[in-house]
C-alpha cells in the first residue's frame, strides 16, 4: 500500500489460518533500491486471524503494525518464525502483537526504525543490524496464554508484555508460565524514562544466556 494524499492500509483477515511468506509494505516505496517513505503519514498494516499468524516474511509500515493472531492446534497464535521482521518506520510508531494462544518471537521486531541485513564481501548473509531513529515508539504483546521471545524486542518509549493463564501441559517444560524470555533474547528501549512492563497471571521467567557459562 502506498498513500498519495491519504493513509495506506494494507489489511489481511482469514477465517482460518494466514500465513506470510513475502513482503507487506503500507506507505513506501522501493525507489533505485531504497524504501521512500515521503507520503507514509499514517499508514497501516493489519493482520487478523481466527487460527494462526504465522510470519516468516517481513511486515513494514511507516505507522503502525497490528497482528491479532487467533487459536491453533500448537496453541501458538501468532508465531513470528526466526526469518521475519516486523518493523514500523515511523519514530514514534505503534506495533500491536495479539493471540487467543500463544505469542512465539523468533525472528525480529523494531518499532521506530529499520533493519539492515548485514553481509559479507561475497553477498552472504551474516545478520542483522538493527538500526533506531530514537522516538518515543511502543510495542505491546498480548497473549490468552503465554509469550515466548527468543530474540529481539526494540522500542523507545515502551514494551508491554502481558501474559496470559498458560494450560500446564505434562511433559512440557514451559507450559503454565504467562511470559518466557529465554538467554537469546534482547528486550531494549532507548528512550529518556522509558519502561519494559512483563505482566502475567502465570510464573514469569527470565532466563540466562546459554553462552555465559
Amino acid at each position: 500500500g502506498y498513500g498519495a494524499g491519504s493513509p495506506a492500509l494494507v489489511k489481511l483477515a482469514g477465517d482460518g489460518n494466514v500465513r506470510i511468506s513475502g513482503n507487506l509494505l503500507s506507505g513506501g516505496y522501493l525507489s533505485s533500491g531504497v524504501l521512500d517513505w515521503t507520503d507514509g503519514a499514517g499508514a497501516k498494516i493489519e493482520i487478523e486471524a481466527a487460527g494462526q499468524a504465522y510470519v516468516n516474511g517481513y511486515l513494514r509500515a511507516y505507522e503502525e503494525v497490528v497482528v491479532k493472531g487467533g487459536e491453533h492446534s500448537s496453541d501458538q497464535g501468532f508465531f513470528l518464525q526466526g526469518a521475519g521482521e516486523i518493523t514500523v518506520e515511523k519514530a514514534a510508531g505503534t506495533i500491536r502483537l495479539e493471540s487467543g494462544g500463544d505469542v512465539v518471537i523468533e525472528g525480529s521486531v523494531l518499532a521506530g526504525g529499520r533493519i539492515e541485513a548485514v553481509r559479507d564481501s561475497e553477498g552472504y548473509w551474516l545478520g542483522r543490524n538493527l538500526v533506531e531513529y530514537g522516538g518515543d515508539s511502543v510495542l505491546r504483546i498480548d497473549a490468552a496464554h503465554q509469550i515466548r521471545i527468543g530474540t529481539n524486542l526494540r522500542a523507545g518509549k515502551t514494551i508491554e508484555l502481558t501474559g496470559g493463564a498458560d494450560p500446564v501441559v505434562v511433559g512440557e517444560t514451559h507450559s503454565g508460565k504467562g511470559i518466557v524470555l529465554y538467554g537469546t533474547a534482547e528486550v531494549e528501549t532507548w528512550a529518556a524514562n522509558a519502561l519494559i512492563s512483563l505482566n502475567g497471571i502465570g510464573r514469569i521467567d527470565v532466563l540466562a544466556s546459554p553462552y555465559d557459562y
